[in-house]
């Protein structure tokens, strides 16, 4: 079911955006903290890939891992693998192709076009209907938050219930929720928003009884995803698709099948610190989703591709 709410733009606070370069990659940086960013020391991931043949002929959008099992999307099909070398069809026929997929910690959420699919274990699946193409979503304990095409935005508090509105008709591309990051209203400090990004917006929200408030900056450009690390939010775009945090690291993929790892993050002070390299998966084609999963992370893309690293980690 869906139903309208209001939102209402309004000016929240300061956010302090800068930009570094580096190959193809537009790496962000979205940040209310005084705070330097963190930096990543683990042992390098990401520099070396085993491409795994799925068996799916669909171009996979999307890839979570809950701990458990990894979900990937494509087409207007779900797929599951306890060990993203083997993977099982559990829906198919969504009314659009879906794009992007998020766990809750209690749920799966997947959106497309003109659906929201809901399931608590990967296997059984609930459809809801929606007017419009939804890119991307993110959630926290207390709601989710489905973005889209012409400035949609649904908002639910119990994944049945979808509450409608519209924000000045951008092009909403991927949200996230981001615990750690900081905002003011007015005098007061707060913690914890969603931050959302597309074409030339990158914005944060709060959620409360089904209305939003937006911040939004005056920065442009063409952005596909985002990550938290701490209180910082970490946005890419250009050749870049996807980007998700592997243990203290953070690895990008995209056009080319590459892969960018970064182990050092710039901070607001310093935004030519070196931020890790470009690497070649083997992929010739584009990888659209990304997951950490503790010992290694997972790539999907064209044709059904998945792709590992570090190779045979992910068992």
């Amino acid at each position: 079911m869906i139903a309208t709410a209001s939102g209402r733009p309004s000016i929240i606070g300061r956010v302090l955006v800068l930009t570094a370069m580096l190959v193809s990659v537009a790496l962000s940086i979205l940040t209310c903290s005084d705070e330097s960013a963190p930096t990543f020391s683990s042992p390098a991931m990401g520099t070396v890939w085993e491409i795994r043949t799925s068996g799916v002929d669909d171009t996979l959008n999307a890839v979570i891992w809950n701990g458990q099992m990894y979900v990937t999307v494509g087409g207007t099909s779900i797929y599951t693998s306890p060990d993203a070398r083997t993977w099982e069809l559990r829906y198919t026929g969504a009314p659009g192709s879906l794009r992007d997929i998020v766990w809750t910690g209690s749920h799966f959420i997947a959106v497309g076009g003109h659906a929201i699919l809901v399931s608590e274990d990967g296997v059984s699946w609930n459809l809801n209907t929606t007017a419009g193409l939804l890119n991307g979503v993110g959630a926290n304990d207390t709601h989710a938050i489905a973005v889209g095409d012409s400035g949609l935005v649904l908002v639910s508090r119990d994944l049945q219930t979808w509450y409608r509105s519209i924000y000045a008709g951008d092009q909403l591309r991927a949200i996230v929720w981001a615990p750690d990051f900081r905002y003011a209203v007015g005098q007061d400090r707060r913690t914890g928003a969603f931050v959302l990004c597309g074409e030339d917006i990158v914005a944060h929200c709060t959620a409360f009884n089904m209305t939003l408030s937006y911040t939004r900056t005056s920065w442009y450009g063409s952005y596909r995803d985002l990550c938290p690390i701490d209180s910082v939010v970490i946005l890419v775009g250009d050749g870049m698709r996807a980007i998700d945090r592997v243990g203290d690291q953070l690895v990008a993929v995209g056009n080319y099948g590459d892969a960018v790892v970064m182990r050092h993050a710039p901070t607001p002070w310093e935004p030519n610190r070196t931020i890790g390299g470009t690497y070649r998966t083997g992929l010739r084609g584009t990888l659209y989703g990304v997951t950490g999963a503790g010992n290694g992370c997972v790539a999907v893309g064209v044709r059904g591709t998945v792709v590992t690293s570090p190779p045979n980690r992910i068992r």
